[in-house]
């Protein structure tokens, strides 16, 4: 019962992943530069962490994906493998294809805020690796 709960915390978290990527990307680059320089401090916030790029783009991805299979793996304990991988697929896709589509909200915004001093170290530490890795996919 409690690996049930934790695969369906780990989807969850997913999702999660999904809105921080909707919320930073919600507006372009430079619209988010010019806010931030007008001492607009929630979007002087997320520029900590857009500035970044691809590395910023990078991260989320590798953390949907991480989360994503780790609810697989933990789900597939109490269902078939082919039926967990379409529910994780299922969750994934019904978020990509109705989460773009609306606009980000205000919950998802004040997460992304919450977070985004973390994402900024992280990013701040990781910052080559992750350009050479989005550097190689994007080749690819």
């Amino acid at each position: 019962m409690t690996s049930l709960l934790l695969a369906f915390i780990l989807l969850a978290l997913s999702l999660v992943g999904v809105v921080l990527r909707k919320t930073y990307y919600a507006l372009p680059l430079a619209e988010l530069k010019r806010r931030a320089a007008d001492h607009d401090h929630e979007s002087a916030r997320l520029y900590q962490a857009v500035a970044y790029g691809s590395s910023l783009r990078g991260l989320l991805w590798l953390y949907i994906a991480a989360t994503s299979a780790a609810g697989v793996i933990v789900l597939a304990r109490h269902l078939p493998l082919w039926l967990s991988l379409l529910l994780v697929m299922g969750v994934l896709w019904s978020a990509y294809s109705w989460l773009p589509a609306s606009q980000p909200t205000r919950i998802g915004r004040r997460f992304t805020l919450l977070v985004t001093p973390f994402v900024a170290w992280v990013l701040n530490y990781f910052h080559p690796l992750l350009q050479r890795l989005t550097a190689i996919a994007s080749r690819r």
